[in-house]
């Protein structure tokens, strides 16, 4: 978006762009190298920060450590090896509609997201362009359906798109007799009643499925907080709950 903005004042050839490490994370930095032939520095400072304000002020709630920077270095008789204009336009052109985020909310089960997307991985550099992402969906059909969106993108800009890594969507199920006994034991140990709740996430659970047909699963584990940072822990107590829990569990059945 910014790109997108800027290029609406200004001139300019892509050189680099570099962003996120894995494809089913979502990116905590970015950055963009551009060759621009002017005069007027100060406009391009002024614009840049005209963007930046914008975005701040949108972003307030959902991301309020948001920053953004520009470096600029007066090279004038440095030779680039820079995007071609055709290339610089269909790169930012792509980037600004490929789907990225929520893309459908369950109809099933409220306030679940039934399918997303995101961009992990952007990279720009003397060998090419990639761009790496991530589906999830409950619905397999979908999934297809928004990777089919992703081919035809990329297709229509000359890029070809790789499919891998699949993870299977793992559907929830209305009727489960497990589900029940779980409840059951839940209840007469802690003495009230266990939520139950799907969650957007991959599991290894939807592979298990996939290869098993009609295979009933729940899946459950300890009080983890901050999961996937660095700052990820457990809560030990929870963790001897859940393992009188699977005991009583198996007992049962």
């Amino acid at each position: 978006r910014i790109l997108n903005e800027l290029r609406k004042t200004t001139e300019f050839s892509l050189i680099s762009m570099q962003g996120g490490s894995k494809d089913n994370v979502i990116t905590a930095e970015a950055k963009a190298e551009l060759v621009i032939v002017t005069d007027d520095i100060n406009c391009i400072i002024c614009e840049f920060n005209r963007i930046a304000v914008m975005l701040k002020k949108e972003f307030a709630i959902s991301e309020p450590g948001f920053e953004t920077e520009l470096f600029i270095n007066d090279y004038q008789d440095k030779t680039y090896l820079a995007l071609s204009p055709r290339s610089t336009q269909c790169i930012i052109d792509t980037m600004l509609c490929v789907p990225n985020g929520v893309q459908v909310m369950s109809s099933a089960i409220e306030g679940l997201v039934e399918s997303s997307i995101n961009l992990g991985v952007l990279r720009l550099d003397n060998k090419g362009f990639v761009s790496k992402h991530s589906v999830r969906s409950s619905i397999n059909d979908y999934k297809k359906y928004i990777v089919n969106k992703i081919q035809c993108l990329y297709g229509l800009s000359g890029g070809t798109v790789k499919v891998n890594s699949e993870y299977p969507a793992w559907e929830y199920k209305r009727e489960s007799h497990l589900r029940e006994v779980f409840c059951s034991v839940y209840r007469d140990m802690f003495n009230k009643e266990a939520k139950v709740c799907a969650i957007h996430a991959g599991l290894e659970c939807g592979i298990l499925a996939d290869k098993i047909n009609g295979l009933d699963i729940v899946s459950f584990g300890p009080d983890i907080f901050d999961i996937h940072t660095v700052k990820e822990r457990m809560n030990i107590e929870s963790a001897k709950r859940v393992y009188d829990l699977m005991v009583k569990v198996i007992d049962k059945l």
